[in-house]
């Protein structure tokens, strides 16, 4: 629904997709987040499978969402409008958690679990 910037949020795609909605009399056909479609086509794309990949985004309603309706492991970091109260409120919580992606790289460096960043 928002799209944060440095002093708030602007209208996102959401926001603007349930104007053209009301407007037009007709429900979308909606791919982007957190509708898992773009993920599961990217995955058969480039023929990876769920448990080789991992999203990593900033949002739990989207991000995190779309992830887990996409069976990947989800990587939240804190850097967009989610908080550490968001996290503890929701009763969806993403597989890991990270301040912010130097964090989540350092963690990756000292994983070995073989992790390709894309």
């Amino acid at each position: 629904a928002t799209l944060p910037i440095e002093n708030g949020v602007l209208p996102g795609a959401g926001s603007l997709a349930a104007a053209v909605e009301v407007c037009a009399g007709v429900k979308p056909l909606v791919i982007g987040k957190p509708e898992p479609t773009m993920l599961l086509t990217a995955l058969a794309r480039i023929g990876l499978a769920s448990d080789e990949v991992a999203m990593v985004g900033d949002r739990l309603d989207t991000d995190v969402t779309a992830g887990k309706r996409a069976g990947v492991t989800t990587v939240l970091v804190l850097t967009g409008v989610t908080s550490h109260q968001d996290v503890e409120k929701s009763d969806l919580k993403p597989d890991y958690l990270f301040e912010n992606l130097a964090e989540l790289r350092v963690a990756l460096e000292k994983s070995r679990k073989g992790w390709v960043i894309r």
